[in-house]
């Protein structure tokens, strides 16, 4: 009986201090390290960050990498905002071309990957926003990208060549859950989704592997300088169809 009263008492005492913690990250009942709400990365999914945090690890809900590296490195002055979210209190803000979020990671595959993510953006008038990458090198790698026709477009680099495939035009400042993938072994090979009635965009012609699985993940960047994009949710996978 003195032990159910003692867990009874433990949880009071956290509830009444998480509710007074300036932030919740910084005070965690589920235990020490990770809080208990973390994604686990087995199987296929190899990172996911609900940038909560730089550390894939903070905040709730939170994720977690393959490989040993946890934290996200910021370029420029880019960070997490709470001004909208997929999910938790934050997303990653990109407000322009010099700002993006590098993360290493490992157990990727040079042949199939699929990544999902939530995206809100603003239209761009030129160039492109970057979403994010999995790269290997600057000849091998796939990238998804919103153009200035407001299409997101899925590229897979491999060697130099590429096969690309785009849905149909996003709207302004619209909250949208997406994914893409890539398959060498496939048909189609490339595609990449949305829901909120976007188009699908998919790629038929055959394309041959990465020189090399990719070694990092970025989250923004590109070629435009005042266009604002939200990013959350994201989940990369070493398989197409997780």
């Amino acid at each position: 009986m003195k032990k159910y009263i003692s867990i009874f008492i433990f949880l009071l005492i956290c509830a009444a201090i998480e509710a007074h913690a300036a932030s919740p990250a910084l005070f965690q009942c589920a235990g020490a390290g990770e809080a208990a709400t973390c994604d686990s990365c087995t199987g296929s999914l190899i990172l996911s960050w609900h940038a909560e945090d730089a550390n894939v690890g903070t905040g709730t809900p939170c994720g977690c990498n393959y490989d040993a590296d946890k934290d996200f490195t910021f370029a420029g002055s880019s960070g997490v905002s709470n001004s909208y979210k997929g999910d938790g209190t934050y997303s990653y803000l990109r407000s322009d071309n010099t700002q993006n979020a590098t993360i290493t990671i490992s157990n990727a595959s040079l042949s199939q990957g699929y990544v999902s993510f939530w995206l809100r953006s603003a239209h761009i008038s030129t160039a492109e926003v970057v979403i994010f990458e999995m790269n290997y090198d600057a000849t091998n790698y796939f990238r998804v990208y919103r153009d200035s026709s407001d299409h997101l477009i899925a590229t897979y680099m491999y060697g130099g060549a590429s096969r690309a495939a785009a849905t149909s035009a996003l709207t302004d400042d619209t909250d949208y859950n997406c994914s893409a993938y890539y398959n060498v072994g496939g048909n189609p090979t490339v595609y990449v989704t949305c829901d909120g009635g976007i188009t699908a965009g998919s790629q038929v012609n055959s394309v041959s592997n990465m020189a090399g699985a990719p070694t990092s993940f970025i989250v923004g960047g590109g070629a435009h300088t005042t266009a604002d994009a939200y990013i959350d949710k994201v989940k990369v996978y070493n398989v197409y169809n997780p």
